[in-house]
């Protein structure tokens, strides 16, 4: 199989890329890690498979506005 006809049936099947789908996969993860784990930002972004914690909050800022401790806190379940 082609890349080019994977990510073509991909979007087919999903409404997104292979990527946007990855990436959702991802903050979705990240969104529970930071609610509900007192794990460290380094820890969670080496968990989602982010390269590290600036990437992490580069990325996270660009879709949601704000950096990882920001919505910690304002999400945290204590």
């Amino acid at each position: 199989m082609s890349k080019y006809y994977f990510c073509r049936n991909f979007h087919e099947a999903t409404g997104a890329t292979a990527l946007e789908y990855l990436n959702n996969v991802r903050f979705t993860k990240v969104h529970n890690l930071l609610i509900n784990t007192s794990m460290t930002i380094d820890e969670i972004a080496s968990g989602t498979g982010f390269m590290s914690a600036v990437n992490l909050t580069r990325a996270f800022k660009k879709v949601y506005g704000m950096a990882p401790r920001e919505f910690r806190k304002l999400n945290r379940r204590d």
